[in-house]
């Protein structure tokens, strides 16, 4: 499992169990806190994804240019390159197919 879904999964159970006591309970210190702090982390992880988009096989198309910039992608192990669109700025991450 990776670190991310193991966050995901982590948190999305503290926000289950903290409404949950949140509903039967009422207002119990630090569940409020923690189902803030929850909500919070599960939205910054699907602002996260959204944001960074896939990982492309292919630069998207012609026009589109390396910018330079690589990184090791953590989930896959895989070097990624940083292709741009000079029109839009638009950002694309491209790894080559593995062997």
């Amino acid at each position: 499992m990776s670190l991310r879904k193991g966050t995901l999964a982590l948190t999305a159970a503290a926000l289950v169990v903290a409404l949950v006591v949140l509903a039967t309970l009422g207002a119990v210190p630090g569940l409020v806190g923690l189902a803030f702090w929850a909500a919070f982390l599960l939205a910054a992880l699907a602002v996260e994804r959204w944001r960074y988009g896939r990982i492309l096989a292919a630069p998207p198309g012609p026009d589109w240019r390396a910018n330079g910039e690589q990184f090791v992608d953590p989930e896959t192990g895989r070097t990624v390159a940083v292709y741009e669109h000079p029109g839009s700025g638009r950002r694309a991450y491209v790894a080559p197919p593995a062997p």
